[in-house]
């Protein structure tokens, strides 16, 4: 974002603007995409080990599922999100 700089009639940069440019060097640029992709490598990965644990009349609920509310499924989604926000090692 860029401001104009207003001085004033000395010639000095005002305070606002001071106090302005020092947040715009404080701010740091967006990290780069590498830790949203490693937490969705993790989403995936609970994902699948998650389903993979479920017995098969769940896990067909679960792949069937066209989006419509289901006790089942919101469960799963629970222990996915749990398990893929964790500090758990997911194999």
């Amino acid at each position: 974002m860029k401001i104009k700089v207003k001085e004033n009639l000395s010639g000095e940069k005002t305070s606002v603007t001071k106090s302005m440019e020092k947040c715009e060097k404080e701010l740091k640029k967006p990290e780069s995409p590498k830790p949203s992709l490693e937490m969705a490598q993790r989403y995936q990965a609970a994902y699948l080990k998650v389903l993979e644990q479920q017995p098969f009349w769940k896990k067909s609920s679960i792949i069937e599922n066209s989006g419509q509310k289901d006790r089942v499924v919101s469960e799963f989604c629970k222990q996915v999100i749990e398990l893929a926000e964790s500090d758990m090692q997911i194999n």
